[in-house]
């Protein structure tokens, strides 16, 4: 969540970043808005994604998407062009977030989960915090393109995670989205 998190402020910076150097700072809620849409309404549909697609691979699949959009965003010419990039890049990162709850909340220990959520809403703030922090400062040093660059750091992050995340359930049995996982009794 921390990347997740890393990604939105990347994602806000830059485009602020772009809109003021488009003299149209005013309308960069519009732009963020847009992702803002669109992974709302990805958060609200992926529940209904087949068990069969498990959500190891369904954080790898989205964090995938994530990574390749903040990598064509950069390059994209027009307003309009970074407009659908935030589209759908915003897809993604809704799925990625409800993805990394439902794995969050099938880890978590008994009694633990409301902790487990807790770290991982945390986690966004963080690193939204971080995100603009640093994504800010070089705006103002290199400008808006170097900025929207930026955004492919946490992406290209999450993707490596989902990827390990990955790599240490196969093997094992996934278990179906919400469904607790048991443990072995103690001797």
């Amino acid at each position: 969540m921390l990347a997740v998190g890393g990604f939105f402020g990347s994602t806000l910076t830059s485009a602020t970043a772009v809109m003021e150097a488009l003299d149209a700072g005013e309308a960069t809620g519009l732009l963020y808005g847009v992702m803002g849409a669109t992974s709302a309404l990805a958060a609200i549909t992926v529940g209904r994604l087949p068990q069969r697609f498990p959500v190891a691979a369904r954080w790898l699949v989205f964090a995938g998407a994530m990574a390749a959009v903040a990598l064509v965003m950069p390059h994209v010419p027009s307003l309009a062009g970074v407009a659908v990039c935030f589209a759908l890049v915003g897809v993604a990162v809704g799925a990625s977030v409800v993805t990394i709850f439902t794995i969050g909340a099938d880890a978590a220990p008994a009694g633990r989960l409301a902790t487990t959520m807790t770290l991982l809403s945390s986690g966004i703030i963080i690193g939204q915090g971080i995100a603009v922090a640093l994504v800010g400062g070089l705006a103002d040093a290199a400008g808006a393109m170097a900025a929207l660059t930026a955004v492919a750091v946490p992406s290209a992050l999450g993707l490596v995670l989902a990827a390990v995340h990955l790599v240490l359930v196969r093997g094992r049995r996934e278990p179906a989205p919400g469904t607790a996982v048991a443990s072995a009794p103690e001797e």
